[in-house]
Order: C-alpha cells, then structure tokens, then sequence
C-alpha cells in the first residue's frame, strides 16, 4: 500500500481512489488492473485503468527465482566472494564463518594481498587472473592458519557478467579440503 500512496501523491489525487483489481481471469487469461482516479470537481472524476498483469507476472517470476538462488546459496557449505579482477573482496557469504581468516569488517573493499598470507593471495591472484581471461578455473589449492589449525582450501572460480570488460568481478568459492587432504597424507 506504501508504492500506492506514493503514486497518488504523485499523481495529486486521493490514496483511496487508487486501486489494484485483482480478478482471477478475464477472457481465460489472469489479470490485475490499476485504476487511478481524480475528481475534478464535485460530479466529476477523471480515471485512469492500467493493465497490470504482465508487470505482476514478472515481479512474481522474479520473487520465485529469488527464492530458489537464495536456497541453493544455502546448500552451499564453501566460503563464497564476490571480487574484483583487482583483488579487492566486495562481497562474500560464509556457511562456516570459522572458516574466514578474519571477520568481515577487517576484509572487505581490501585487497586480498593486504589481508590474507603471501602465500594464499599469491595463489588467488593468480587463479583469479586466469579466471578472468579464460571464464573460469578450477582446482587452486592454498592453505590458511585459522585458530583451529592448518585448514586446506581448494578454489573454484568463474568471471561474472561481460566478457569484454577490463575490470570483471569474479565469484570465487573456497571449499574446505582439510579432512580429505589428511585422508590424502595418510
């Protein structure tokens, strides 16, 4: 009701001749329309229907896409990043967060050179390079000290968005390996 009394403000008229008719169909199809209406003086009103039905339809297929990247997010139990080809981490999603090397306020907009290891961000800088050029890589493995030991992490990368573009943003996923990097060792 909040988007409706803005667009009567808006428009100048009463809240309350703003309404969305929602009727299960109309000629076989589903619809919902908007009608606008103003009095121009007291026997008078000028009004306005909008089909709307299309908009609904989108807004709703959107919500429902929503929906389901947000559970396979979820699912995921890696360490996710949102970063830019330059290294600087805009972004990340954490199942585990006792798996981050430092708490979120000390990384993010920092490059990962400025807050990881020499050695780990030596190896993500260069999975990321390649990522950018070639759309994706995977299998980079780094190790970080985290309070629980030694932890072993191994990288999936993937370029996001335009191809052509100097500065991609990259999403990078990190999945723990440490249990089957011992099972390896033994």
């Amino acid at each position: 009701c909040t988007l409706l009394a803005a667009r009567s403000a808006a428009l100048g008229v009463n809240p309350e001749m703003v309404r969305v008719l929602d009727r299960p169909e109309v000629a076989g199809s589903p619809f919902i329309g908007e009608i606008t209406a103003k009095a121009l003086d007291d026997r008078r009103y000028f009004a306005v229907f909008r089909d709307i039905s299309e908009r609904k339809r989108i807004e709703q297929a959107l919500q429902q896409t929503t929906e389901r990247q947000e559970a396979m997010l979820k699912a995921l139990p890696d360490l996710m990043f949102r970063i830019g080809r330059d290294g600087v981490i805009h972004d990340f999603r954490a199942a585990d967060p006792g798996l981050l090397y430092l708490p979120p306020e000390q990384f993010l907009g920092k490059k990962i050179a400025e807050v990881l290891p020499e050695d780990a961000a030596t190896i993500i800088m260069a999975a990321l390079e390649k990522a950018a050029g070639t759309g994706h890589l995977l299998g980079a493995i780094y190790a970080l000290p985290l309070p629980q030991g030694k932890c072993w992490f191994e990288l999936s990368v993937a370029r996001m968005g335009e191809t052509d573009t100097d500065h991609p943003e990259l999403i990078m996923l990190a999945r723990d390996i440490t249990e089957r990097r011992a099972l390896e060792r033994h």
